[in-house]
């Protein structure tokens, strides 16, 4: 496998996704944060191993219970969103902050992105 991110043309609703179940007080749409969503060694069936997964929601998600939206896996998830779990400590990709930008002035769709930690 390449380390190209791979994308999906299945989107997923608010319902289907892992990232809202068993999840207490779903935050504000403005705080991305309370949009980040940590599923600790998540067991793949097709690798046959457990990876962390970080699943970042764009901002409105909760507001739109039924709307689908198409999802981007990453890999390398620990570098995506947060600089204290990145490889080079302080310096992350600023993955979620970029789709909030970018969503927000119109230039891309609202999108699930989801981390796979290495």
């Amino acid at each position: 496998m390449g380390t190209d991110p791979i994308i999906t043309d299945e989107p997923i609703t608010r319902e289907q996704s892992p990232a809202t179940q068993n999840q207490p007080g779903w935050g504000a749409p403005a705080s991305l944060q309370s949009r980040l969503w940590k599923h600790a060694q998540f067991a793949s069936k097709l690798e046959g191993e457990k990876r962390d997964l970080i699943v970042y929601v764009p901002p409105g998600y909760d507001a739109e219970a039924g709307r689908r939206y198409p999802v981007l896996y990453m890999k390398d998830g620990q570098n995506l969103f947060d600089p204290e779990t990145s490889f080079i400590r302080g310096n992350h990709w600023r993955m979620g902050e970029t789709a909030d930008e970018l969503t927000l002035s119109g230039q891309i769709e609202p999108l699930i992105i989801v981390g796979r930690s290495e």
